[in-house]
């Protein structure tokens, strides 16, 4: 219970600062969420990944990234929406999904089942276009 306690003061004071950092720097919120927030939240799935995948366990690594990916975008989104509708412009939604859908097929394995280091290079290029985009104003 204690746990529970302790991880909603947590998520109120993420989304707090988030939002005076937001408002400090005159960035649109979303810009915040979808770049420092999702930082800060992935650094779990990259300790994961990392660590299974010194130890031999790829799929482990690649299970925890994709899985938690999967969760967010499907249940937490619902039950967000279910406890309070969301509003987000379609703009800032767009482009984010959009890079996602380009980063999905980065990721789709070939049929012999090996993912070469050029397509992390293509990822990590990805991911800098996603960011350089979404601060320049492509979803603000």
């Amino acid at each position: 219970m204690a746990g529970l306690v302790f991880l909603i003061a947590a998520g109120n004071l993420i989304v707090t600062g988030a939002r005076e950092i937001a408002i400090s720097f005159g960035i649109d919120e979303f810009i915040i969420g979808a770049t420092i927030v999702a930082i800060g939240t992935s650094v779990p799935e990259l300790a994961t990944t990392l660590i299974s995948k010194l130890r031999g366990h790829d799929e482990v690594g690649l299970g925890t990234v994709l899985g938690s990916n999967i969760y967010n975008g499907i249940f937490i989104v619902s039950v967000a929406a279910i406890i309070h509708p969301i509003t987000v412009p379609l703009l800032e939604v767009a482009v984010t999904l959009v890079f996602g859908v380009v980063a999905l097929t980065f990721v789709y394995p070939p049929r012999n089942g090996f993912m070469g280091r050029w397509r992390g290079v293509l990822l990590l290029a990805l991911y800098a276009a996603y960011v350089t985009t979404v601060l320049l104003g492509g979803a603000a």
